[in-house]
């Protein structure tokens, strides 16, 4: 009977155990990162390369571990600075880091030419927007020191003029120019740069963004200056983007400098037709036909007017409005 009833005690103990002791868990994998060779290009280029990579694999349900550098025969490749810096200004190094060697896993590294970039920004969703936007925003008020600017006050036109290397003489690229004159930015600003009604009362600002080193080559930015708006000329890319991504209308140019700005940005986003097919957004207003018809009409004019010397490959053949297609 003893022996019955220590039986009995010993069952209970270890019934009790077992019952407190905390239940069997799967061991935990770390999840495995993709990773992007990063593009020898313009700091724009890189980013927006890295963008696309980061939408592409979170549809996939994969995590993006950023743009490594291959190594070139004995000589590494070295991260641009300038790349470095801006990711880290807006926030932006922690979800699209940059700048380290290759894994030696060639199976986590993507094939640029055959995955994501053959999707151009399709993989840029509504969905992968919030999610992006919502890790990204703590992290963009936390590290950056811009101070943004009173909505309550002010309302902000924005545009990009791209200039530098690219002028009404030089080539095309997938059937678009480059070059777009002066007079087609003012024409947006006062389409759609308008004050609301809401906000009537408030000042309005518009600031330029441009190149100085081509400002005078075929036009000199007179007709802005003449209703006096702010220029900024050779101004840093970081500051630039800043004023881009927290403007309340931000009028684009055809470059990867303006596409990136623009994804960040929860405003309006007014996008003339260039070679990447722009996000089904909300917030985003494709440039109507009519303006872009009007921009041939003067691009002719002043195509036959500056461009007097031909021969180079990368120059346009003629001045004439078939040689674009919208």
């Amino acid at each position: 009977f003893k022996f019955l009833v220590l039986l009995l005690v010993v069952i209970g103990v270890a019934i009790v155990g077992l019952r407190s002791s905390p239940p069997l868990s799967r061991p935990k994998f770390k999840k495995a990162k993709y990773y992007t060779v990063a593009r020898g290009d313009r700091s724009g280029a890189i980013i927006l390369d890295m963008i696309v990579a980061h939408a592409w694999l979170w549809s996939q349900k994969k995590e993006y571990g950023g743009a490594c550098l291959r190594s070139r025969r004995r000589r590494g490749r070295k991260p641009r600075v300038e790349t470095v810096h801006l990711l880290k200004s807006l926030g932006l190094f922690h979800l699209l880091p940059y700048g380290f060697p290759c894994p030696n896993e060639p199976a986590l590294v993507l094939s640029n030419a055959t995955q994501y970039r053959r999707y151009d920004l399709k993989p840029l969703t509504q969905r992968w927007r919030r999610s992006f936007l919502k890790s990204w925003a703590p992290l963009w008020k936390d590290r950056t020191t811009f101070a943004e600017r009173d909505r309550n006050i002010t309302f902000s036109v924005v545009a990009h003029i791209r200039r530098g290397d690219v002028g009404p003489c030089l080539y095309t690229q997938a059937g678009h120019r480059r070059y777009i004159s002066d007079a087609y930015y003012m024409r947006l600003i006062d389409s759609y740069g308008r004050t609301p009604r809401s906000r009537a009362r408030q000042h309005k600002e518009v600031k330029i963004f441009s190149e100085k080193a081509s400002s005078n080559s075929y036009e000199n930015f007179s007709i802005f200056q003449s209703r006096g708006y702010s220029f900024h000329l050779n101004s840093g890319i970081d500051d630039a983007w800043k004023e881009m991504i927290t403007a309340d209308v931000f009028i684009m140019s055809r470059s990867s400098f303006s596409l990136v700005p623009a994804i960040l940005s929860s405003n309006r986003i007014i996008f003339t037709p260039f070679w990447h097919s722009p996000p089904k957004w909300r917030n985003w207003k494709i440039v109507e036909h009519q303006n872009i018809d009007l921009e041939d009409m003067k691009f002719s004019e002043l195509c036959k007017k500056k461009c007097r010397f031909w021969g180079s490959s990368r120059e346009i053949k003629s001045c004439s409005n078939e040689t674009v297609s919208h």
